[in-house]
């Protein structure tokens, strides 16, 4: 039996009561099992009561003498709830025994402001006081979150928690056969569905040989994903390690490189260029912008117009197909006729081949062949192609591009020198791999699609065995890299190279992350970029808000120092710039709030109770007034800052406030109706009252060094030095020292030099991801035996195998007596493991034989 636990009641619950609570649930899911999810046949007295009011069945269940629960089963209470969740007790709201309880009426859907509902699922409670207060029970417009019987335990925890798909989720996550193309809001669910999709795909194929993967370009990404995968696999879907142990993967794009290249190439890092950028004379633009720029647009794009602008050499084909596909003008040839290129389709040439010659696989084959050699051996774009690239492709004018790529010439020298080092850039590195691609994966998901290069798309799709086993998802308004990312365009590479037809398009409109006030202002800017900007996009979306209001976002004109200065202290809150410029120029006037500021850039994928964001109107004033001059705009020329606006803003859970020095007017009074303007210093109207405790500081360093935010880690272990408590100040030295030894590497790439200083340090789990990538498997395996984590994430045979070799040879090789015993002692706590969970799931069976015995006997 499973439970949903409405977000509303989870809001209800006094924190002081949960245990109590929690209690009263497990009884309750006890008793239904019993008497057949009826509550109707639970026994008297066991302090169930049904509420008469309303038309749908809702009981209110009996805590203490002064509190009941709200509850009803799925199938009873929903008409729309999945068939899965009819015999699951639902879990709706927490409230006092005197509260009075009838159905909404419809002025009430009004005032409260929902748009869809199920009249019979929106109640309005009247507390003690005489006080109403109108509840929406239904699943549209709630966040229910699913609980298995025997995890009752865990039902107020915070990690870990699995929330019940909506319609249109759940139709994705069931939706096989055909390349999926999701595009969502800022949290909208994407990544979970494309865990759901590696899981169904895992269950519904169960050969030996299964081979599915995960790409993202975030290494916390990637990690979050991977978490969630274990957990809803073991928690959610009672799958066993077993079940998926070596045939689900997950990967960054760099982590991929570097273990397919055998850690051979140690990757340039924006890290690396900053450092020699920042060392040049005249250095007028944002390191992250042109580093973004080389990245994305001179190395990352495959061509301007690459299916049609690739020449073949004639003599590597069938004459007579030639002649046939020239003669329809499905190509064209050279002036010396020794070279074609292709004038339609790669798919549309070869569905007029399958008609006419009855067979296109083998052109296909050597096309896609030839453009790969071709696409390899061409490391970048030359000067003359990135000059006349369409305004849609770079964020620079093209007086500026010009500047951009003198400044690539420089940088073009500083580059041989470390490759002499053993250095690649990413883009070169793409290019040796796709030169050696082979299909290996069964199915693929790429998640944050908007963050790689049309290169990587390229080279990823390759590795694809079935081009439609693909689940693509990311945020055309989060594009704040120039990658160029262009829905058809990722399309067209699938269809290029595996003969599909269109993606199935999809598109999350629901937010589950900021409250309505928030969302409302998001969709107020989407509104005015819709108008200004023309666009034939099909991902255009409103976002649809599924929590309820917190507080108006406001514009602060009060005393700035006095806000800015207040919440140094404030985990919950982080102040978000445009960009390096604008940061280093605030911190240069409140060094303090080193730990608390973050570039637009910096924070994507990161939320918070409370966001500030500083000038981030004010920054780009010149090219906000250009968008509201009258006249018709590009459409991708200034999306760019209408992105940076709605990454900052959707960054906010509850609270958003803007601080804007100089902002474009115009743009203020399109918003206008959305904030609310402050112009007195007051933490109460800012919403400002609530304390930090030293823990919750300590956990937000923790998590800056996580998400590789290193500078802020460290600014946020050193305020936490200055607070003068014993047992944080040596974790907060150690968390220092590990984030220092981190920036290093990202400077260095030496794998082993980091691993062995981190080891050294004694922080054995953080070493480990490096000394991975190394050559020392005794300092490895000592690291894993070592680290005080859970044993079942590291296999110690797989590990070693990577080095030609066993746990138990190399330890024998350097008399490690002591390690001896250690790996000796996990392999007997593992077998024990496996043996007792061998023993229980016999018992399992006998049961249930047992049970299937009396049944049949019965009949």
């Amino acid at each position: 039996m499973k439970v949903l636990a409405l977000d509303k009641f989870y809001k209800s619950v006094p924190k002081e009561k949960e245990q109590r609570v929690k209690q009263k649930v497990i009884s309750l899911v006890q008793e239904l099992e019993k008497n057949g999810f009826d509550f109707e046949r639970l026994p008297n007295g066991f302090g169930l009561r049904k509420v008469e009011t309303v038309n749908k069945p809702i009981y209110k269940f009996k805590v203490d003498s002064s509190d009941r629960i709200l509850c009803s089963m799925g199938g009873k209470f929903y008409s729309n709830i999945r068939e899965e969740y009819i015999n699951c007790l639902v879990l709706l709201e927490y409230c006092s025994h005197d509260s009075q309880i009838r159905i909404a009426k419809d002025r009430e859907f009004t005032k409260q402001g929902i748009q869809e509902y199920e009249k019979d699922t929106v109640i309005v409670v009247t507390d003690t006081n005489n006080e109403e207060k109108s509840i929406d029970l239904s699943l549209t417009n709630s966040t229910p979150i699913i609980i298995d019987k025997n995890r009752i335990n865990e039902i107020f925890g915070e990690e870990g928690r699995f929330y019940y798909l909506d319609d249109i989720q759940d139709e994705c996550v069931q939706s096989y056969g055909k390349g999926q193309f999701v595009l969502g809001t800022a949290g909208s669910g994407k990544t979970t569905i494309g865990v759901y999709k590696l899981i169904g795909y895992l269950q519904n194929n169960n050969k030996p040989d299964l081979n599915i993967c995960y790409f993202t370009f975030s290494k916390k990404l990637k990690e979050q994903a991977e978490k969630l995968f274990k957990d809803l696999a073991i928690k959610l879907f009672d799958l066993k390690q077993g079940d998926f142990k070596g045939k689900v993967h997950f990967f960054t794009l760099e982590d991929y490189l570097e273990q397919i290249t055998e850690n051979q190439f140690k990757l340039v890092s924006y890290a690396k260029f900053r450092e020699w950028y920042s060392q040049q004379q005249g250095n007028k633009f944002d390191p992250l912008a042109l580093w973004k720029e080389k990245r994305g647009i001179i190395q990352g794009i495959i061509g301007a117009n690459w299916q049609y602008e690739i020449e073949l050499p004639v003599k590597d084909f069938n004459q007579d197909i030639l002649q046939l596909l020239n003669h329809h003008q499905y190509i064209t040839f050279s002036t010396n006729k020794k070279m074609f290129s292709l004038r339609k389709e790669l798919n549309t040439i070869c569905n007029f081949l399958n008609k006419e010659v009855g067979e296109s696989a083998t052109f296909r084959e050597k096309i896609i062949k030839l453009y790969n050699h071709t696409i390899t051996n061409k490391k970048q774009l030359n000067e003359q192609e990135y000059y006349k690239l369409n305004e849609s492709y770079s964020s620079f004018t093209q007086e500026e591009r010009k500047k951009v790529f003198s400044i690539f010439k420089k940088y073009e020298t500083y580059l041989n020198s470390l490759k002499r080092q053993g250095f690649c850039e990413e883009g070169d590195l793409v290019r040796r791999a796709l030169a050696k691609s082979s299909p290996q994966y069964d199915y693929m998901v790429i998640d944050e699609v908007q963050d790689f290069t049309e290169i990587q798309i390229y080279y990823l799709c390759q590795l694809l065995k079935n081009k439609t086993n693909i689940f693509v998802c990311g945020d055309f308004h989060q594009t704040i890299n120039p990658t160029f990312f262009n829905v058809g365009r990722i399309e067209s590479i699938f269809k290029f190279l595996g003969g599909i037809e269109n993606f199935e398009k999809v598109t999350f409109k629901r937010n589950y992350r900021s409250s309505r006030d928030i969302v409302e202002l998001a969709n107020n800017v989407a509104s005015v970029r819709k108008k200004l900007m023309p666009s034939k996009s099909d991902f255009e979306y409103t976002e649809v808000p599924t929590r309820d209001y917190t507080r108006k976002p406001y514009l602060f004109r009060g005393p700035k120092e006095a806000l800015l200065k207040f919440v140094k202290d404030k985990s919950y809150v982080l102040i978000v710039v445009a960009n390096d410029f604008y940061k280093k120029e605030l911190l240069q006037s409140f060094p303090s709030l080193k730990s608390r500021v973050l570039t637009v850039s910096e924070i994507k994928g990161i939320e918070r109770k409370y966001i500030i964001t500083y000038n981030i109107i004010s920054a780009f004033k010149e090219q906000w007034e250009e968008i509201f001059q009258p006249k018709k705009l590009h459409s991708e020329v200034y999306r760019y800052y209408f992105n940076v606006l709605y990454v900052a803003i959707t960054r906010a859970r509850d609270i958003l406030g803007m601080i804007e020095d100089d902002p474009c007017e115009d743009l203020l009074k399109t918003i206008e109706n959305k904030i609310e303007i402050i112009t007195k210093f007051d933490i109460d109207l800012l919403g400002l009252r609530e304390n930090s405790t030293l823990d919750q500081l300590y956990n937000e360093a923790k998590k800056f060094e996580e998400d590789e935010l290193f500078e802020n880690a460290i600014a946020a272990y050193r305020n936490l030095m200055e607070k003068n408590e014993p047992s944080l100040t040596l974790l907060a030295q150690k968390g220092i020292q590990r984030c220092q030894i981190k920036m290093e590497y990202q400077l260095t790439k030496d794998y082993s030099s980091c691993g062995n200083k981190l080891f050294d340090l004694e922080e054995y789990e953080e070493a480990i991801y490096y000394l991975r990538k190394g050559k020392d498997a005794y300092k490895l395996l000592k690291a894993i035996l070592l680290q005080s984590g859970s044993d079942e994430q590291f296999d110690l045979y797989e590990e070693m195998k990577r080095f030609n070799t066993d746990p138990l040879k190399v330890l024998i090789e350097v008399n490690d007596e002591h390690l001896l015993k250690m790996l000796l002692n996990k392999v007997i706590h593992a077998f024990n493991h496996n043996l007792n969970e061998l023993v229980e799931n016999s018992e399992k069976t006998k049961k249930l034989l047992k049970t299937l015995t009396v049944k049949k006997q019965r009949r």
